[in-house]
């Protein structure tokens, strides 16, 4: 469930690609949770007419392995689809598309439907990018090209905020602008709606992360690497990629994004912390919980 980090409010396409050799009724859980999941986190906005209307963007299902060989032959391939199709919610019916490896006709149909709905994409009059947004993102994304070039000395493309303060300054003084600490961060937090950066205004962490990649490679470790179906863990920590000052700032990000919920201690006692992996629990309640 990492693509909640990129959750924005607006001008953002959505991908939920599912697997066709499973079930029909897997299929339709894995879709349907998703779909709760984007709406649950972005602000409901006008749906737009050509594809799939989402809360704030365009919601399009792809559906692989068509070439399985649960699917005996084309008749038997077309009447499932036929089925999914017909049980899939109204706002992505239309916007569901097949593909295998064997047929490209329609993984080229959706390229160019991606295309194009991306460039049909506007700003709503109120939201329009300032210019001086764009040239603030110009200077952080020289700061993280620099420190994506260190990273075998140590460094990561995480900051706190006093360089992100530092860096505002140098533009202000170089542009002759009046930026305040509000600009900043309201700097910040458009960029971060858009994907350029991750930033939580509020946190009691005062980290910025110029290269999300990075955030994602320490998901990716937790995740996939150790927990190992299990649904409850102590969090094994890379610290290459994720150094002791930075940990409770990623769990925080974690929980924000409900990937990880923090089970509570019992009050008698003093062990680590453990927490729930919500997206490994299993279909029916486990005796411990």
């Amino acid at each position: 469930m990492y693509h909640q980090v990129f959750f924005s409010k607006e001008r953002t396409i959505y991908l939920i690609v599912v697997n066709l050799s499973l079930d029909s009724e897997k299929i339709l859980e894995q879709i349907n949770s998703w779909l709760i999941s984007i709406e649950s986190r972005v602000c409901a906005a006008e749906r737009a007419g050509k594809a799939s209307g989402g809360p704030g963007g365009q919601i399009f299902v792809v559906g692989t392995h068509t070439d399985h060989p649960k699917f005996s032959s084309l008749k038997s391939l077309q009447a499932f689809l036929a089925n999914l199709q017909t049980n899939l919610p109204h706002s992505i019916r239309n916007a569901f598309y097949p593909i295998g490896r064997a047929d490209q006709t329609n993984l080229k149909l959706l390229k160019d439907i991606l295309l194009d709905t991306a460039n049909d994409m506007t700003f709503s009059e109120d939201s329009l990018i300032p210019g001086s947004y764009l040239e603030m993102e110009k200077v952080l994304r020289t700061e993280k090209d620099v420190l994506v070039e260190c990273r075998e000395i140590g460094a990561l493309p995480v900051v706190r905020w006093e360089r992100i303060a530092a860096l505002s300054e140098t533009l202000s003084s170089a542009r002759g602008l009046n930026q305040d600490s509000s600009w900043i961060r309201r700097a910040c937090a458009t960029l971060a709606s858009l994907g350029y950066l991750h930033f939580s205004d509020g946190s009691k962490n005062d980290f910025v992360v110029l290269d999300i990649k990075w955030l994602i490679a320490i998901l990716d470790h937790i995740d996939h690497n150790h927990l190992c179906g299990k649904f409850t863990t102590q969090i094994p920590w890379n610290h290459s990629i994720c150094p002791a000052q930075f940990q409770p700032f990623v769990l925080e990000v974690l929980q924000k994004y409900e990937l990880l919920t923090q089970i509570p201690l019992p009050p008698s006692s003093s062990g680590p912390l453990e927490y729930l992996v919500p997206s490994l629990l299993p279909e029916s309640r486990p005796k411990d919980l």
